[in-house]
């Protein structure tokens, strides 16, 4: 899977957890930017993410996790494609 593919993925989780259709994912997303990147989203994203792309998180993964292109590297990581 290309990294292209991943935030493709990841695009569609953001804009589905927002409702918001029309969501612009970019490297520089960031949990608090947008405002509705709340702890409460963190956990809710972290166990779509999980699901969707068949890896699993550990407790540090979570914590650090909190940009668009960690989740993204981490993703690839899991799935031997980084």
């Amino acid at each position: 899977m290309t990294r292209e593919e991943v935030f493709g993925k990841l695009r569609d989780i953001f804009a589905d957890l927002l409702d918001e259709p029309d969501f612009e994912l970019t490297e520089d997303t960031a949990m608090g930017a947008p405002e509705s990147w709340d702890s409460l989203l963190h956990i809710t994203l972290m166990t779509t993410v999980e699901d969707e792309f068949g890896v699993r998180f550990s407790t540090g993964d979570i914590a650090r996790l909190k940009s668009a292109a960690a989740l993204a590297d981490d993703i690839l990581g899991k799935l031997g494609a980084a």
